[in-house]
Parts: C-alpha cells; structure tokens; sequence
C-alpha cells in the first residue's frame, strides 16, 4: 500500500524547448526571456546565443508561455498540450515594437487568431494544431475546423468542402510549405477542393493559416479561399514514435535526429483505412468500403554556410468499389470503380544574406489521377463496360522570395512564381448497350 502511495504523489514532468527569432529577417534573439506562467516555484529561462531555450521539468497537462525581449513586442502563448511521452518544441516569432514618444497609448488585448504573415491586412487567422482538435466535429481536419469561422459555412452533404462568403469551394487554393498543391482530400473529385478525409494528418502540422479575402499577392490563385499549412519539424534531439487507431483509420508517426548536420530532424507518419483493414481481416463487409492509405514527411537540415534546407512530402490513394442490388437486395443491376489519389514533393531553401534581409527559394512537384469504370447487365445478364475515365496531372514549380526589413515600420517582398501544369484525360462511352466503348476525349 506505501509503494501505491508514493507513485500517485510523483508528477509527471515534460521538456518544454525551442528557438525563438525575429518574423521579418528571421535572425535568432538572444537572451529572450521565457517564463512559464501559473508555476510554482517560478520556471523560466533565456535563449542562448542560437536562440534557443530549454525548459525542464514542467507538469503536464495545459500550460502558458510568456516570452519578451526589449524591444519587441511581448508575446503569450495559452492553452499549449504538453504530455508525459512527447517533448514540446517551438518555434516562435517575436515582431519588432515600434514606439513614439509623446503619443497616447492605447493597450488592448491582441487577437489570438493574428496570423503571422503581415502583408496580410485583413480577414485572415492563423490557427493551431491544438485548435483544430478542439472545435466540435472538426475531426482533427482544417477545413472542417474553419467552417466555425465567420463567413464560412461546410457542406450540407458530409464533405469538407467549405463556401467562403457564398464562393464555390472551388475557389480554395491549398499551399504546404509554401507552395501550390493539389486537393489534399481523400476520394475527392477533379477540380474539387475537398473530401470526405483529410490526407493532412493533424500530429505533422504546425502553426498555419487561413485567409477569407484580401489575399497577399502570392496567393495568386484563389478567389475563395487560401489554407496555407506548414509541417512542423521533427525532434532534433530524442527519437520518439507513436501509434493511434481511430475510425478514420490505424497510423504510426516517427520523429528524431539525423547524424548529418547539427539540429538536422527527420518526421514521417503512415496511416491506413480502419474499415479497409477490418474488412481484409473478414470482421466486416458491405457494398462500397472506403479504402485508403496515406502518409507525409520532412527532413530539415540547417547548415553553417549555406544555408537551411527541408525537403518534404505528402500523398495519398484510396478507392472504392461500389454494388447497386435490385429491390429484393439479390440481383446485381450494376457495379463501378472508383479509384484516385494525389501527391507532392518538394524542397525549401532559406538563407539569410545580412541582419535585415533573407531568401527563400523552392522547388515542388505535385500529381493527381483519377480513374472511374461503370459496369451494367444487358439484355442477356451479360456485363459490359458502360464508362471508362481516367484523368491525371503533373505540375512543376518553382518559386523565390526575398524579404527586406527597412525598420520596424516598413519592410519589402517580392518574388516570382513560375507554373509547369500537365494534363491528360481521357473517356470512352458506350453509347449503345454491348456495341462497345468509343473514345470521345483524349
């Protein structure tokens, strides 16, 4: 019984660590306080000359950052999630304050949602991997979480289709990483921006952003609305590995250092249809079972002198085959096929040229296809093939930014974006029933 009694009286305590920079020329601070609020005794610590801190032996459970440094404004980050078997890793931009004597000042309190890109002027949040967990039915999925968003409203069918302002959900760009990518939704059609599943997987996201209007000029290719998702970075100093199982299906996650480089981190994760893999097991079966798989990853690797690199990708397939009975549910009328999938790969360049200026360069190459067969009986209960459709694209980009920060007050982008886009399509249509498919399109 004293055994039982000491282990219930030992809290369960968690690193808290991460690098902290300035937004506009991404240049590390030094000596930015970190305070853990609510703690007692006191916990909190400095940046060292990376930028970096570390913070140890902080109880689980939800906790609060303050973080300030003179001359910038002072930031709070509330309601983070820290647990017993994954360290917390952060990476937090602090902006520049701007102050003028002899000026009223007023005090309010700062909007949460504020994102971090600040060619952005209006209608625009940011929103966290926290978050997306927390609104109801959002099924850890962004653009299911952004339907509670004013001007916002879902689809009534059950996808994640979402209508920004009463636009078609065809007007929604994704980007990951920064640059352009195709519908990242399971079982979505062509020229479609949503599903029924997210292929983002919510344990590999980062702090991203979600725009309504007024977009910046480098989302050129939206009238809707803009998803900007970015991968957070692996564990740079610990291995760690997870699984879960859910109805959406069976994933495992993997996260550590890297041997080449110091702070060089790899992330990947792998999941897979919980109703395909009951149905394989023969536990389950009915007309038209979802199957999916999907998966994602990132390697950072910063250097000396060149720079910092990540290379990252995503994708994901899925299918359905699908039965249509007769009313007395024994004669089979028809059958089709439906199968698709997307995915995307690329590489970031980031280097800093002096204290106020940084470059980023990228390289991405995407890819859908999309294929669909429908079988009826004729005359004689014979099948034949009724349509045949494939579809697939390819697009390269290639995309530079330069960020200039006069002062506090004024700073430059610009950049260039350039688009490779490859399509191929084809249907064949029995127009008559068994005289055979003819192609139409090609």
């Amino acid at each position: 019984m004293a055994f039982f009694g000491f282990a219930a009286e030992q809290e369960l305590t968690q690193t808290i660590r991460g690098k902290i920079y300035d937004e506009d020329t991404r240049q590390s601070i030094i000596g930015a306080n970190i305070i853990v609020l609510g703690t007692e005794p006191f916990i909190g610590t400095t940046t060292d000359i990376d930028g970096n801190f570390k913070l140890e032996k902080v109880k689980v459970g939800r906790v609060s950052l303050h973080i300030s440094f003179l001359g910038y404004e002072t930031k709070t980050i509330s309601n983070l999630v820290l647990n017993s078997a994954k360290e917390l890793v952060l990476d937090v931009p602090m902006v520049e304050s701007v102050t003028t004597l002899k000026a009223a000042e007023i005090v309010a309190t700062k909007n949460r949602g504020e994102v971090e890109n600040e060619m952005a002027t209006m209608s625009a949040r940011s929103f966290s991997v926290e978050q997306t967990g927390r609104f109801a039915g959002s099924f850890n999925d962004p653009a299911r979480m952004a339907s509670a968003f004013a001007g916002v409203v879902s689809d009534a069918e059950g996808n994640n289709d979402v209508r920004v302002r009463g636009n078609s959900p065809k007007g929604i760009l994704w980007r990951l990483e920064g640059m352009e990518v195709p519908n990242p939704n399971h079982f979505g059609a062509e020229g479609a921006s949503g599903g029924p599943i997210s292929i983002l997987n919510a344990d590999l996201l980062d702090n991203s952003e979600f725009y309504t209007g007024a977009f910046p000029a480098e989302y050129g290719n939206a009238f809707s609305g803009v998803f900007d998702i970015s991968l957070r970075k692996g564990n740079n100093q610990n291995h760690e590995f997870a699984a879960g199982i859910s109805a959406l299906g069976v994933d495992v996650t993997a996260e550590g250092p890297l041997s080449f480089g110091k702070g060089s981190s790899y992330l990947a994760n792998y999941r897979y249809s919980s109703l395909a893999m009951l149905s394989n097991l023969g536990i389950v079966y009915f007309g038209g079972i979802p199957e999916y798989q999907d998966g994602a990853f990132k390697v950072f690797i910063p250097t000396e002198n060149i720079g910092t690199f990540s290379i990252y990708g995503m994708g994901g397939i899925n299918g359905i085959n699908q039965e249509y009975y007769d009313t007395s549910e024994t004669n089979m009328l028809a059958k089709g096929t439906f199968n698709s999938g997307m995915g995307v790969a690329g590489v970031n360049h980031f280097i800093s040229i002096n204290k106020k200026a940084y470059l980023k360069s990228s390289l991405s190459m995407s890819g859908t296809f999309s294929e669909s067969i429908g079988s009826f009986k004729d005359e004689n209960n014979e099948w034949y093939d009724s349509y045949e459709d494939s579809y697939a694209t390819v697009n390269t980009r290639v995309a530079t930014q330069l960020n200039y920060k006069f002062n506090p007050k004024h700073k430059l982008q610009t950049g260039v974006i350039l688009s490779n886009m490859h399509y191929d399509y084809n249907g064949d249509y029995n127009f008559q029933d068994g005289q055979g498919l003819i192609n139409i399109l090609s």
